[in-house]
């Protein structure tokens, strides 16, 4: 990934892009830094883009983080510390060291010397007395000479340091950060900004300041963009208003179709804060865009979910779909719902768990990662249950390795919303022996799984492949996935999985006589 070096130069336009949850963040500025904005003409250009907020090390927007670019910054020796504020800084924090430990050993001394007075010493061991307390008061008070110039050195780094964040917070083009950092630390960053400028902003320019208010306006963006708008409690979307310029746009990109907020409380009213904004205007008939075009999956992942949740509005984008070698193979074609007949859920403590579908999943990722080393981009194995996924990552890390785990994304399906993945195995887990098949018993044992909403999530998050593994007299009894697998076995996607799995798998991948090994492993 690459962007536009973040420097001192004016911008002509600010944009702030938000969303609930820091994935979602990092996976819509990962796109960003890949691809540039467009352009008036057509043309798409790099962007200085700056990420704000919590960011692993290891995250690929890492290098965008604003501390990033501060450091750069710092090292180009551009507002850094001149060389004899640092050598007067570290020369304070040494002598400051041996005053301490001076101290020490000024009070042992007289530990000792108060406890061995006698009435035959005592007017020498009093002299001694009275030397050591004056020593005491001498570097008792070097010492807060030196904790003084040290906080003075420290005070005027961290002010080195603040000043920077808010040079490179000017010069950004797209501020990218979660919808609670907006009025944490970006808020904080502006009004720093807002303190150094000049005050001759007109009336009304302080976004959704008050009137009146001693602080600064803070007024920097001249568009928000919130994704992910329809998962978003509607207070959390308000918070980045106050950034925004009088006259400047809002945009909200969401999908009412897929997961609402997450409100735990059951308090009387909580189901009105469980509302998005997004949702509340389109339910006030506020003019809402479809984005009928869909460019992340394969039209054979789409099919089922374009017609089963938008009334085949949505349509695919590609002229051509994005193909990959291991289509070939019977078992890793785009889409496929493996029926794990001897599944069985259990209960772990709270939660869910299923070891034949963690079974089936493991054998397909020997598979895939044997034979199509090179040909997968990313793989993310998803289930609604905690306990599942635990026993994913555990049986992930025991048979892979840790550093070939870390390239598999294991994860929740509501913790996943607004990412995606090359590959992605879902494994329901709800495998209820008990469930009738007439459907009397309605979703009793569907559980998380009778939310169309999840399962939209869900099944839209792949690329290239999507392998849905699930116990079929348990799903049969919702309506919902009764459809999603009639649609699988009217297009022949619908696969029996006996034990054993790596047997099974291994097998019908041979059925296809044109794929056998990389060619690396054939000239081996």
């Amino acid at each position: 990934m690459a962007a536009a070096e973040v420097n001192d130069q004016p911008v002509p336009a600010r944009i702030l892009v938000c969303a609930q949850s820091n994935a979602a963040i990092d996976e819509l500025l990962a796109r960003i830094a890949r691809r540039g904005l467009l352009t008036a003409d057509g043309t798409r250009r790099p962007a200085a883009i700056v990420r704000l907020g919590k960011v692993a090390p290891q995250s690929k927007v890492a290098p965008f983080h604003v501390d990033e670019w501060a450091a750069r910054a710092r090292q180009g020796g551009r507002h850094g510390l001149s060389a004899e504020e640092k050598e007067a800084a570290e020369e304070a924090g040494k002598k400051l060291a041996a005053v301490e430990a001076r101290i020490q050993a000024a009070q042992a001394a007289l530990q000792k010397v108060q406890a061995t007075v006698d009435s035959r010493e005592a007017e020498a061991q009093q002299a001694e007395l009275g030397r050591l307390q004056h020593e005491r008061r001498l570097i008792m008070v070097a010492r807060d000479t030196r904790q003084q110039q040290a906080s003075r050195a420290a005070g005027r780094a961290e002010r080195v340091v603040r000043g920077e964040r808010a040079r490179v917070l000017r010069a950004a083009e797209v501020v990218a950060c979660t919808l609670s950092s907006a009025g944490g630390e970006l808020l904080t960053l502006a009004r720093s900004l807002a303190e150094d400028a000049p005050q001759h902003q007109p009336p009304g320019a302080n976004g959704g300041g008050n009137a009146g208010s001693a602080r600064p306006p803070v007024a920097l963006f001249d568009a928000l963009v919130i994704d992910e708008a329809a998962q978003a409690v509607e207070p959390a979307a308000l918070v980045p208003l106050q950034l925004l310029k009088s006259e400047g746009k809002v945009v909200l990109v969401g999908d009412t179709n897929q997961l609402p907020p997450t409100v735990l409380s059951r308090a009387p009213g909580a189901a009105s804060l469980a509302q998005s904004l997004f949702a509340r205007l389109q339910a006030a008939r506020w003019p809402v865009l479809l984005l009928a075009y869909q460019y992340r999956m394969h039209p054979a992942i789409s099919a089922w979910p374009a017609k089963h949740f938008y009334g085949g509005k949505l349509l695919d984008g590609r002229a051509r779909p994005d193909t990959a070698p291991f289509h070939k193979v019977p078992c890793f074609r785009p889409f496929l719902f493996f029926n794990v007949s001897a599944g069985q859920e259990r209960f772990a403590f709270s939660s869910i768990v299923n070891t034949e579908e963690v079974d089936l999943a493991m054998a397909l990722l020997q598979t895939l990662r044997l034979r199509f080393p090179a040909d997968v981009r990313s793989v993310a194995v998803l289930t609604p249950y905690k306990a599942q996924k635990q026993a994913l990552e555990r049986r992930i890390r025991s048979q892979f390795g840790t550093e070939a785990a870390a390239s598999i994304v294991v994860a929740t399906v509501d913790g996943f919303q607004g990412q995606e993945a090359d590959v992605v195995i879902f494994s329901c887990v709800r495998a209820d022996k008990s469930t009738r098949t007439d459907g009397s018993d309605g979703q009793r044992g569907v559980g998380f799984l009778a939310d169309v909403r999840r399962l939209n999530v869900a099944i839209t998050r792949a690329q290239r492949a999507l392998w849905v593994l699930g116990h079929a007299p348990t799903l049969q009894a919702n309506d919902t996935w009764s459809s999603l697998m009639d649609d699988a076995k009217a297009r022949d996607l619908f696969l029996e999985a006996p034990r054993p799995y790596p047997k099974l798998v291994d097998g019908v991948c041979r059925m296809n006589k044109g794929v056998t090994a990389p060619s690396s492993e054939r000239r081996r």
